[in-house]
């Protein structure tokens, strides 16, 4: 079971693609650079004469990809993040910043983004998000997804740099980080094809089985309107 606090860390998602935070994040630079600015100034700097609801939601926006930082209600001014993004098309770091909201990270580490939209939209209901919620964060985590494969595929990123060799002081390299532990696999056959289930992370209950059922459910429900309707 979740709790209050996990909750509400779903809720707190922006409600502006990363694509476009970006764009808001480098008008914030040409404005005033890297200093610490006075809220008031930084929503000027990106096209916001008050401080209004829709201003306030793209300060929050860009807060929560970790692109400004400062005092909530104080000052603010850009993260390193925003200034290596906004001069390279760094995919590691656009990746680490499209994913940085807690919806959105859940969603890519559960492998839902091959799921149709409908299925993404219940799982977020059943983690606790209302239908409006749950619909916007299906919206952006798509935009996200999509800015990251057009930003791949853009001649500006290039290929690969190769890393730079380690000075004789460096320490050993850091591992990788452990993939999430596999605590279950299953395969059986179907009618018409094949089907494999792997269940990985921490742990396998009955909340994750109900939630596997309404999955299955609207699946089946989602293939059943595709079928084509057979003529009396």
């Amino acid at each position: 079971m979740m709790d209050a606090k996990d909750k509400a860390d779903l809720n707190q998602f922006p409600r502006r693609s990363l694509k476009d935070c970006l764009r808001l994040g480098k008008l914030l630079l040409e404005k005033i650079s890297n200093t610490q600015v006075d809220q008031h100034v930084a929503i000027g700097a990106i096209g916001y004469s008050t401080m209004n609801g829709a201003a306030m939601s793209a300060l929050g926006a860009l807060r929560h990809y970790g692109l400004i930082e400062g005092p909530r209600g104080k000052g603010v001014c850009a993260t390193a993040a925003l200034v290596k993004a906004s001069r390279s098309d760094d995919q590691a770091l656009l990746t680490e910043l499209a994913f940085r909201p807690a919806v959105f990270r859940q969603l890519k580490e559960g492998g839902f983004e091959t799921c149709t939209d409908d299925v993404l939209m219940k799982h977020l209901e059943g983690r606790g998000l209302s239908a409006r919620a749950a619909r916007d964060a299906v919206k952006i985590f798509r935009a996200n997804a999509a800015f990251l494969v057009d930003a791949s595929d853009s001649p500006a990123s290039g290929p690969p740099a190769l890393p730079a060799p380690a000075s004789p002081s460096a320490g050993p390299p850091r591992s990788a980080p452990p993939a999430a532990k596999q605590l279950a696999t299953y395969s059986f056959p179907l009618a018409g094809c094949d089907a494999s289930l792997v269940f990985s992370g921490a742990q396998l209950g009955s909340e994750d089985l109900a939630i596997l059922r309404k999955h299955l459910d609207l699946i089946g429900r989602t293939l059943a309107k595709r079928q084509p309707k057979s003529g009396r």
